[in-house]
């Protein structure tokens, strides 16, 4: 009866902690580029810019043809990826109106750990509108986050 206690518990907590993680993982689930109608979303990974010690994310929203749409928008997070679940640091909105290109940039102050870009982008043009979303997270069962490695 013990031995059925034990491992009734220990799978039950298995249980837990998968089900913890599989939520996390596939709320990210997410390609680097995206269609966003006629456009293009995508995130690139996080980088370590010099001389101001900054970590540095992009998104971008633009559109192959290089014509111009109405309106283009893309709204850019940094995150950092922690055992306990994903911290948005910091945002960068980029907006243009008759455009074919916006890049938002989300700037922080860099430490040691694992960082991942992700980007909402949305494109109106006359009466369509088209939204999608990208990360540059590519795996979604976190085997490869991005790990940038600052020296302050």
């Amino acid at each position: 009866m013990q031995r059925y206690k034990l491992f009734a518990g220990v799978a039950f907590v298995l249980f837990i902690l998968t089900a913890a993680f599989t939520t996390t993982a596939l709320a990210y689930d997410h390609n680097r580029e995206e269609n966003v109608g006629p456009c293009t979303g995508r995130s690139d990974n996080p980088h370590y810019s010099q001389p101001s010690q900054d970590l540095s994310a992009h998104g971008y929203t633009y559109c192959q043809d290089q014509q111009n749409r109405d309106y283009l928008w893309v709204n850019t997070g940094l995150w950092k990826w922690t055992i306990n679940g994903n911290n948005q640091l910091t945002t960068g909105v980029k907006d243009g109106e008759n455009t074919s290109y916006v890049n938002g940039n989300a700037r922080r102050f860099c430490e040691n750990g694992n960082y991942f870009t992700m980007a909402n982008h949305l494109v109106i043009d006359g009466l369509d509108e088209w939204d999608a979303t990208t990360s540059s997270l590519n795996d979604p069962t976190w085997n490869t986050p991005t790990y940038v490695v600052c020296d302050p």
